[in-house]
């Protein structure tokens, strides 16, 4: 026997709200797209993520700070629509006061990884557009 179910589509902030990752899509001084699963927390309205310094993604946002956002799985296959946003770089005290929000969603392994790269972590917000 078949249960039929009505399932109801998740709106973009649902989709990111309940995501568990989600893909930054940063562009290249060329134009070219550039899409990077990472984890992130919702806070104020605004996503953030933690990264390296003298990673791409931050090399990017520094030229351009357009970039799109969507839910997505941990290797980066879209779960939800993209939505379009504006990135800016945190301040390394900035960036520090979201780890217990970080440590709260992700748990103990995120608070290793992070003592890992302690003194080289960039915090990244998202204002949603």
């Amino acid at each position: 026997m078949l249960a039929f179910t009505s399932h109801r589509p998740q709106t973009a902030p649902d989709a990111i709200e309940t995501a568990r990752y989600v893909s930054v899509t940063t562009y290249r001084r060329d134009g070219r797209a550039v899409s990077t699963p990472v984890e992130f927390i919702e806070k104020d309205g605004s996503l953030f993520f933690n990264t390296l310094p003298d990673s791409g993604k931050v090399k990017r946002i520094r030229h351009q700070a357009r970039v799109l956002v969507a839910s997505c799985t941990m290797r980066g296959k879209l779960t939800g629509p993209k939505q379009p946003g504006i990135a800016s770089l945190l301040s390394a005290d900035e960036s520090e006061e979201l780890w217990p929000a970080f440590h709260a969603k992700y748990g103990w392994l995120w608070s290793v990884l992070i003592k890992l790269r302690r003194p080289r972590s960039q915090g990244v917000r998202i204002d949603l557009t």
